[in-house]
């Protein structure tokens, strides 16, 4: 419900802040409610890496310039571990498909809203407006990373699963509206991503699943046209300027100029990075994180920390394929390589943009993490992995981890509130920093992101 409402909300605040105070909030019920449940098990490898990847993360933090800074970082980080690890349990439960239906609801009514909008532009005569149909985002692309998300998602889960037979064609109508906004805001990395989903499908032999996401796109791409091309030159209207032209979809749009930051202090610092948050506080950066996870990751918290996450994140997508493969049944099959596809659409966006930066992709990321591990747990295991002799070492490591959970939690909410109450206008560090060159705001954690 929160990621329905937030963008309606009337405040002073900017609507990127409110949606991180209502992820904070998100994510300290998670971790707490963590607490009440069993411990999670870890086999020997992923608990090494789980230690490992902490104690990079900690020594990066402990030797940054700004570390309070780069703990809450670190802090943000560990609460969508605590979203994702709270919301499976939640998944696995009996009440999974009212879970998801109220998932797509917000899609959906804000798909609604945005039609209605545009239909009372078109009625009323007046200049379109791009932006005024990304209803509660600072910035279009914000919605774009959760896009690419919950558009396969929508279309893919809601099509196989007989328990979402009437909400199918409502799942379709919000994903086809969403590919139509896609269009309109040149959302690139969004496309690259979708394209890589149905690849994956296709790799994974889920051919049907494949054909349905490719046309439905195709589809969605088709009515983009119409709707916003054909109908307003049919009514003699136009599109004030838009978000971004069709004309810079080869442009690089200063990319190559962040990757080059965080490249050179990847070259620096290579094995624990600069510190967690350290690209924010480059001034003339045209952004405060270098639309790449990998690079940001890498220059901030160093290139092993950078190896062990990126290899946590595609480890649970390498499980479903594999148990896929030898599923009985078909409609878990189409499960698994559904969540996988779809996660791995995560990750090529995650190449160019800054979906696992801002708020709301993080929460839809969360959300379709806990959906696969969801699936890993209540599945036949394909491999029983023996504890053997690191069974005592693992369960203790596992035992700790929601109570770690929480207290980074605890921690960042102390952190967030302090700077929130600060000025009418939170900001991470002493004093509000100055927006970029052209008074654009560069957010990372807060909208004014600048350290």
């Amino acid at each position: 419900m929160a990621l329905l409402t937030t963008p309606w909300i009337s405040t002073a605040w900017a609507a990127h802040d409110i949606a991180r105070a209502v992820q904070l909030s998100l994510m300290l019920a998670a971790s707490v409610l963590l607490l009440s449940q069993a411990p999670p098990r870890l086999p020997p490898q992923l608990a090494a890496a789980t230690v490992a990847l902490l104690a990079l993360a900690l020594a990066a933090c402990a030797l940054a310039p700004a570390p309070l800074a780069a703990l809450q970082d670190l802090c943000l980080h560990l609460g969508c571990v605590a979203l994702m690890l709270g919301l499976s349990q939640a998944y696995a439960g009996p009440g999974s498909a009212v879970l998801e239906r109220l998932m797509a609801s917000g899609p959906l009514v804000y798909a609604a809203v945005a039609l209605v909008i545009f239909i009372a532009a078109l009625a009323t005569g007046q200049m379109l407006d791009a932006r005024a149909l990304h209803i509660g985002f600072n910035n279009p692309r914000f919605l774009n990373h959760a896009q690419t998300v919950f558009v396969p998602w929508l279309v893919i889960m809601f099509s196989m699963d007989k328990r979402q037979q009437r909400w199918r064609w409502l799942a379709l109508a919000a994903a086809l509206f969403h590919i139509g906004l896609a269009y309109l805001g040149v959302a690139r990395g969004t496309g690259m991503a979708w394209m890589a989903a149905v690849l994956v499908l296709a790799l994974a032999g889920a051919r049907v699943q494949a054909l349905r996401l490719a046309a439905t796109l195709a589809c969605g791409l088709l009515l983009s046209v119409l709707l916003f091309e054909a109908l307003p030159r049919v009514t003699h209207l136009e599109w004030n300027t838009p978000f971004a032209r069709a004309a810079e979809a080869g442009q690089d749009h200063s990319r190559l100029k962040l990757w080059s930051y965080a490249t050179d202090r990847i070259l620096s610092s290579p094995w624990l990075g600069a510190g967690p948050m350290q690209l924010a506080t480059i001034s003339q950066a045209p952004a405060t994180h270098p639309h790449n996870i990998y690079l940001q990751w890498a220059s901030e918290y160093g290139v092993p920390a950078a190896v062990l996450a990126s290899l946590l994140m595609l480890t649970p997508a390498a499980l479903l394929l594999k148990q896929a493969k030898v599923s009985l049944e078909a409609s878990d099959r189409a499960r698994c390589q559904a969540l996988a596809a779809i996660s791995i659409a995560v990750m090529v966006d995650a190449t160019v943009s800054g979906n696992l930066v801002l708020p709301v992709s993080q929460l839809w990321v969360a959300w379709l993490y806990a959906q696969m591990l969801a699936a890993l747990r209540t599945r036949p295991p394909v491999q029983t992995v023996p504890l053997a002799r690191g069974a005592k070492w693992c369960f203790r490591v596992g035992q700790g981890l929601p109570w770690l959970l929480v207290t980074s939690q605890l921690v960042l909410a102390l952190l967030a509130l302090a700077q929130a109450r600060s000025s009418v206008e939170p900001h991470v560090g002493e004093h509000a920093a100055t927006y970029g060159p052209r008074g654009i705001p560069r957010p990372r954690f807060w909208l004014d992101g600048q350290l």
